[in-house]
């Protein structure tokens, strides 16, 4: 089993994002920030937020491994999602991967603080994979309060 570390480090005295990967060296970069970029899991909450206050359409600024790429989400419709023994209403999303032809479906639960329930995304190779929500806790007073935080 090869191990690697990769990371991806935001300087904003500088404003310089730093990806590390301990594997392969060549693939280390360094890119300029802009304000408003997000990294890797921030982005999803991010998405949270833009649906828990009634956007239907938006982009966010997401760091990668070598740059930062503007993803576009549309809300594409409703639906519902089964958690344990209840279903719960939910909200279609797709991102629009414009020029690729790779599909991310994500599904949300407005219910449960537009929680992220289920994520699908196909390559243009047509590989897949689905992630999806089994259990859900949380204090809906701290979630609010951090979607409050959060700058747009």
């Amino acid at each position: 089993v090869k191990k690697s570390v990769q990371s991806i480090d935001f300087d904003w005295a500088t404003k310089q994002g730093h990806y590390r990967r301990s594997d392969k060296k060549h693939k280390n970069k360094d890119y300029d920030l802009v304000p408003g970029v997000l990294d890797p899991s921030l982005y999803q909450l991010k998405l949270q937020q833009e649906l828990a206050a009634g956007q239907t359409q938006f982009k966010l600024w997401f760091a990668k491994d070598s740059r930062i790429k503007n993803l576009e989400f549309t809300v594409t419709g409703k639906g519902q999602y089964q958690l344990g023994d209840q279903s719960y209403a939910a909200i279609a999303v797709e991102r629009i991967n414009q020029p690729d032809k790779k599909q991310t479906k994500i599904l949300l639960i407005p219910e449960l603080n537009h929680q992220i329930a289920q994520i699908e995304h196909i390559e243009e190779d047509g590989s897949s994979y689905t992630i999806r929500l089994s259990d859900y806790r949380a204090n809906n007073k701290a979630v609010q309060d951090f979607y409050n935080l959060i700058d747009g």
